[in-house]
């Protein structure tokens, strides 16, 4: 649904990227589930779709109204986050470039003391990064919440395939 209807319209009007879609083995959490990421340029980008959704009435984007009809018998709640890459996360271009894939993709959402994600990130760098590469994984992202108080990272890593995995 997001990728057919809503992932064309946030590409030709707000210059919008999706980074991936991914579905949630049940045996690791809430089902059904999905996670979107998307990648915007800066913070300006991100103001301008902000703006774009919520200057309406009822806070939703006019060109949208037929997809979030539809969209409502998919949902049931959810939760979103504002991540900031780390400077040696990869961007989408980067890992096309690449040609990185993965049948498994493992999603780390890895608490923190507040203030200190950064600094998680740096030891995910300086030994995480060679660590999971040894076990066959790749790194696709590594980012720090923003717009609270810098206690949560998120690592997602691809696996070739479930043997590696497990």
């Amino acid at each position: 649904h997001i990728t057919a209807n809503w992932g064309p319209i946030g590409q030709r009007e707000r210059e919008q990227l999706c980074f991936g879609i991914w579905g949630t083995v049940g045996s690791t959490g809430r089902w059904p589930e999905v996670i979107n990421l998307w990648e915007y340029r800066d913070w300006a980008h991100l103001g301008e779709n902000f703006r774009i959704e919520c200057n309406h009435p009822g806070m939703q984007d006019p060109s949208l109204v037929d997809w979030w009809a539809a969209a409502e018998g998919f949902r049931r709640g959810g939760f979103d986050r504002v991540l900031l890459s780390a400077d040696f996360s990869p961007s989408i271009a980067e890992l096309n470039a690449a040609g990185v894939r993965g049948e498994v993709y493992a999603h780390d959402m890895v608490q923190v003391a507040p203030g200190t994600s950064g600094a998680f990130l740096d030891l995910v760098a300086e030994h995480g990064i060679d660590a999971h590469r040894e076990a066959g994984a790749t790194l696709v992202g590594a980012f720090r919440t923003a717009l609270v108080d810098d206690k949560e990272a998120v690592l997602l890593w691809a696996y070739p395939d479930w043997a590696t995995w497990a």
